[in-house]
């Protein structure tokens, strides 16, 4: 839009905002600090807005400049965004946002999440405190570079009570919401090396400590075959049977943690470059392409279940031989 309409619209704009009592040019002259007669002058565009006096007059009467122009709306998309820092929002902050979001969803009567995993769900991890808190070590130390895990390692002996807690409180809520999970032998294999490497870089305090995590990786695989053969979540303290779960296996196409939650009359997508900081939006430009793009890749993958057992035995004797080899 050229300068002169877009002020003429945000002049519009304005004025829908203001009540018949309200007089404009006063109002104009007021915000930006200038002579009524200056005012008149802007809003009969006589004179052009400078960019200071645009982002004040869209500031004080909560406008964008999306709604001034709808073109400059093309191509772009808003993300919420709040990484993990060790400050205004920690790595227990994070596990906690996880446990309301998680809660809120399962309120709103969530439909189900559609799951491209690049590596093991986090979720699962916490069926088990000493894996579950091997891996928020490696996230924290590893990916996130908080400085203060440098110059930690990783024992059995020092867990965190609290992401213990959080983790089987969020463990439980995913197990209450249907899942389509596509996995990779890649999507095993992530934490697989995080163990070797670790390992041989000596950064478990001790060999028990590293066994256990082995141990409990093994253990959550063989829970997964578990819930693939029933079609559904199964607690792994209880037994108890929760949400319908669907894994598929994609042999060409390596996830990368993009999640899409269906809900009853919207969709959310989060978008996650590093395991565990996501970008999340609800804008249908981004979900019904995220959508049409995991669904597609679902159909072009093959489902797990007891009538594709030549397929499903395989699969996960693939990936327990690959622990074993550790």
């Amino acid at each position: 839009m050229e300068p002169l309409n877009l002020q003429q619209q945000l002049f519009y704009k304005i004025k829908a905002k203001l009540t018949p009592q309200d007089n404009m040019a006063k109002a104009i002259a007021e915000t930006l600090n200038v002579t009524v007669d200056a005012a008149y002058k802007k809003i009969k565009c006589e004179r052009i807005l400078d960019l200071k006096e645009l982002e004040i007059l869209l500031n004080a009467f909560k406008i964008s400049l999306v709604d001034i122009d709808s073109h400059l709306h093309l191509g772009k998309v808003i993300f919420n965004f709040n990484p993990i820092n060790e400050i205004s929002f920690t790595f227990k902050d994070y596990l906690r946002q996880m446990v309301s979001s998680l809660q809120m969803l399962i309120n709103n009567n969530v439909k189900h999440i559609i799951y491209s995993a690049k590596e093991v769900p986090m979720f699962y991890n916490f069926m088990f405190p000493e894996l579950g808190c091997f891996k928020a070590f490696v996230w924290q130390k590893s990916i996130l570079n908080l400085s203060s895990h440098h110059e930690l390692k990783f024992s059995i002996q020092k867990l965190d009570d609290e992401i213990v807690e959080l983790g089987i409180e969020i463990y439980e809520l995913y197990n209450k919401i249907h899942s389509k999970e596509i996995w990779n032998y890649e999507t095993v294999n992530c934490t697989i090396r995080q163990i070797d490497f670790y390992k041989v870089a000596g950064m478990f305090e001790d060999s028990e400590s590293y066994k256990m995590v082995i141990k409990q990786y093994y253990q959550l695989l063989k829970h997964i075959e578990a819930q693939t053969n029933a079609g559904k979540k199964i607690n792994i303290m209880t037994k108890e049977m929760l949400a319908n779960f669907d894994l598929y296996h994609n042999e060409l196409i390596i996830g990368d943690n993009t999640v899409l939650v269906e809900l009853e009359n919207s969709k959310m997508a989060f978008i996650t470059p590093n395991a565990v900081n996501s970008f999340t939006t609800t804008q249908p430009e981004v979900t019904n392409y995220i959508s049409d793009n995991l669904n597609s890749l679902i159909q072009k993958s093959i489902r797990l279940n007891k009538q594709n057992e030549k397929i499903k035995t395989p699969f996960f004797d693939r990936i327990k031989r690959g622990i074993e080899e550790l």
